[in-house]
């Protein structure tokens, strides 16, 4: 690897990730935060700048109602500023903060964070000066949506790392974890009135890689409802939302496991699905089965406070329904044939979860038989998706396999680890302009555009630190195309605040994969990481 360049104050203004929409570079030496430093203001938003700075610096920074004589921090709520927007000026007497809302405070103290240089994203701080430059930033961001999908349900992660990989996306200016609880091959969520669910749906035998074969070995884990409540408040300490993501009707095998009855009759699957791909094991849409949907989420949304839930619906085929009997008679009930109970489906559950104030956000297979109102489309697929939700009045999240899918592979090296089959280079991330989707659409049909995410599916990442090996570097310039580019495009120097962001996460210790290419112990090597040849590789 290439030595790095010394990180001096102005390379500290221009690495700031992602670019805020107004930076000037002040005349005067900035300040240095000290022990006697303190921080007054808004109660709240004070407390939020604390949370950041005092981690990272490790100084008191105690809140005041009384500037020391050191230079502290003043923090303002300013209701004319956007709400995650805020403004912050260093000079020589401290630093002041305006923000919109106590998220806007958190992103004020990220990017002073990022102004104090790599030391100050490694636990243990031992300085007890920090030098800020001389600066003065107008921010917001474009977009509301920027968000992130976490796969644990294919492999689970602990709540532990799940809680350090939040803190990764809040210094990215993040808003969102979209957290995917629920899969063929694992149920993640502790549910109080169906506990067959975790006894019997949330651990598999093995897991099957198409290429190496089974490696023998069970997999599982469960959140708490208790560990999830911690979860949701402690990112939304550090400005992050979390949305709950269950997938029905399809994807739904550990579901089956633990409720036999709800499967389609003579399909119920034998074990949580070892294999990955897309299963035909579906709900059977019997009264019971809608009650079990209900009764799911009445828990869910008891612990998770967001707008937004996620439920899924890709990858719902239709095999099981259109072969059974049963089924027809059921469909027929309901008003609808077999192969349209998806959509019936949907319909269903956006009523029952609008009745309770919530938003539903579904993958674009759910518009596959037409808009559905009240209900976000999230367009992954190629093709007109995205387009076609919104000429038919609906919101969209934008969030393409061609740029934002970070479980494929990295690069086209034979030595990279073994990843989905498909390529998203950190050149792919950084050209990614969320408006490039939707061309041709007008400017009031681009109004229903919440923003874009970037998505972690983890069939081949069973640990953190293979999630933080894919994320990083492509989440990064992924952050600064969620958060808007006001001047443009210029690649040369996204890609220099990628590498800033970078020398970051490297003194934090995270794993992330170099910009010039894998360590020698990221490879593949010759056991069951290694990457088939394109040929041999299903998917």
């Amino acid at each position: 690897m290439p030595p790095h360049s010394p990180v001096t104050a102005a390379s500290r203004i221009t690495g700031i990730v992602p670019r805020p929409r107004h930076l000037e570079v002040e005349d005067g030496p900035g300040c240095a935060l000290t022990p006697g430093s303190r921080i007054i203001g808004d109660e709240a938003l004070a407390g939020a700048v604390r949370r950041v700075l005092s981690e990272a610096t490790g100084l008191a920074l105690s809140l005041a109602e009384e500037p020391s004589q050191a230079p502290g921090i003043a923090v303002a709520l300013d209701l004319g500023l956007p709400e995650e927007g805020y403004t912050i000026q260093v000079a020589a007497e401290g630093v002041s903060i305006a923000a919109g809302s106590e998220r806007g405070a958190v992103w004020a103290a990220q990017v002073l964070r990022q102004l104090l240089g790599p030391d100050a994203f490694l636990p243990g701080a031992q300085s007890t000066r920090w030098e800020l430059p001389a600066v003065r930033i107008v921010d917001a961001p474009s977009w509301g949506w920027r968000g992130c999908m976490l796969d644990v349900g294919r492999h689970f992660m602990p709540i532990r790392r799940v809680m350090d990989f939040v803190e990764l996306l809040s210094q990215l200016r993040v808003n969102t974890l979209v957290l995917h609880l629920t899969e063929d091959q694992g149920w993640r969520f502790q549910s109080l009135s169906h506990p067959g669910l975790t006894e019997l749906g949330s651990w598999r035998l093995e897991s099957i890689n198409p290429y190496h074969g089974a490696d023998g070995t069970p997999h599982g884990g469960f959140y708490t409802q208790n560990q999830l409540r911690h979860l949701v408040h402690f990112a939304d300490q550090y400005g992050i939302t979390v949305v709950p993501e269950l997938e029905f009707p399809g994807h739904a095998a550990a579901a089956l496991r633990a409720e036999p009855s709800l499967a389609v009759p003579g399909r119920v699957p034998g074990q949580v699905r070892t294999e990955y791909g897309i299963s035909d094991d579906v709900l059977n849409m019997s009264e019971d089965a809608l009650q079990f949907v209900a009764d799911i989420w009445t828990e869910v949304l008891d612990i998770f406070d967001s707008k937004y839930v996620a439920i899924g619906g890709d990858e719902a085929p239709v095999t099981q329904w259109v072969s059974s009997p049963e089924i027809a008679r059921r469909a027929a009930e309901l008003g609808t044939v077999p192969e349209k109970l998806q959509h019936w489906f949907t319909g269903w559950l956006r009523d029952w979860l609008v009745e309770r104030g919530r938003i539903p956000v579904g993958w674009d297979e759910v518009i596959d038989d037409g808009p559905v109102d009240g209900l976000v489309c999230a367009a992954w697929r190629p093709g007109d998706a995205a387009v076609r939700a919104l000429r038919g009045g609906m919101e969209a999240i934008l969030a393409p396999t061609s740029h934002t899918y970070l479980d494929y592979y990295q690069s086209e090296d034979p030595q990279e680890r073994y990843s989905i089959g498909s390529l998203t280079t950190l050149d792919d991330a950084i050209s990614f302009d969320p408006l490039d989707v939707v061309v041709g659409c007008t400017g009031e049909e681009r109004s229903r555009v919440l923003g874009t995410q970037f998505q972690l599916w983890s069939e081949y990442m069973d640990t953190m630190e293979e999630v933080e090996y894919m994320a990083f570097p492509r989440a990064i310039a992924l952050a600064e195309a969620a958060w808007g580019r006001p001047d443009g495009m210029d690649a040369e120097a996204v890609r220099a605040r990628v590498a800033a962001h970078m020398d970051r996460l490297e003194a934090a210790g995270v794993n992330v994969r170099p910009l010039d290419g894998p360590h020698p112990w990221q490879l593949g090597g010759n056991g069951r990481r290694r990457r088939p040849p394109k040929e041999n590789q299903a998917w």
